[in-house]
């Protein structure tokens, strides 16, 4: 249906971002788990605190020396930035580095913060996808029951509305019981079609709450 575009616009890349942080947060998870449990832990030296190189961004990432077993000096920039930073110049690190592959590092101060804030951003996106399929469903239930035990009435197209590329249409009924005039607004739809004021659009109401349950058919769109 392509009423549903808009809800569809947010379902899908936010299902993909949701999908994409969750894997990486596990896989964070599971490096600094095997890291902590067969890597090696040493301690290095905050030598820098790099730029994120964004305009008008202040976020910093440390970068750590540190000295292996074999005695091999090893640069670590960590690519998580933070606007306040855990780390300063010149304090000491606690590490883990796999021995087979030295550039291959957790820190013990902000790798919790790695995951946490991925796993946040993953659960967060989900959550708006969640919400807009409970959304999604309710309003497809609704357009069921309307077109069952609901009436169709005419509607007097007033206007449209715009947000960004998405447009929705205004339209006004009068309640021939009660003689209030109604605002009746369409679902977001991707693309504009030829209407002019005093131009009919059909609505699905239930006779009982007109306000709160209707629905305006732009299936024709």
């Amino acid at each position: 249906m392509k009423n549903t575009l808009s809800a569809y616009l947010i379902i899908v890349p936010f299902s993909v971002v949701s999908l994409l942080t969750g894997i990486y947060s596990f896989y964070a998870w599971q490096k600094r788990t095997h890291l902590m449990q067969f890597g090696i832990k040493t301690t290095g030296t905050v030598i820098a605190l790099k730029s994120s190189g964004e305009e008008h961004s202040a976020s910093v990432a440390p970068v750590i020396e540190f000295v292996t077993q074999t005695g091999d000096l090893k640069t670590y920039e960590s690519n998580f930035y933070t606007n306040i930073s855990p780390f300063r110049l010149g304090e000491k690190a606690v590490l883990w580095y796999d021995p087979a592959a030295p550039d291959e590092v957790i820190l013990e101060k902000n790798g919790m913060m790695v995951i946490g804030t991925t796993a946040m951003i993953s659960f967060g996106f989900g959550g708006i996808v969640v919400i807009s399929l409970i959304i999604l469903i309710r309003k497809r239930k609704l357009i069921k029951w309307l077109k069952l035990h609901g009436r169709q009435v005419r509607a007097n197209f007033i206007k449209f509305s715009s947000l960004g590329s998405s447009y929705r249409a205004h339209c006004e009924w009068t309640n021939p019981r009660t003689g209030k005039r109604l605002i009746f607004k369409s679902d977001w739809v991707a693309r504009v079609p030829v209407l002019m004021p005093g131009d009919y659009l059909s609505v699905w109401i239930n006779p009982d709450e007109p306000e709160d349950k209707y629905w305006v058919d732009i299936s024709w769109w």
